[in-house]
């Protein structure tokens, strides 16, 4: 049975919140209902992943650029 698109929605919404922990167990659940998924939700679930990897690698950048600004 696939996975109600409102479901799917909340848990996208949740993945993208930028390090909160309902990010990371919203991705926890979405892996588990991965099998699932239908290739439309499955494809939208890889790029939210991958945006929220992006978001979160930049942030720590920019913590990291100001830290070593700081030090200077």
């Amino acid at each position: 049975m696939p996975v109600l698109p409102e479901h799917f929605a909340t848990l996208i919404a949740q993945v993208q919140e930028s390090g909160s922990l309902r990010a990371y167990e919203a991705a926890q659940q979405l892996e588990i209902l991965k099998a699932e998924m239908t290739d439309e939700q499955r494809t939208a679930y890889t790029a939210a992943l991958g945006s929220a990897a992006h978001v979160r690698q930049k942030t720590l950048d920019e913590a990291a650029e100001r830290e070593r600004a700081e030090r200077e």
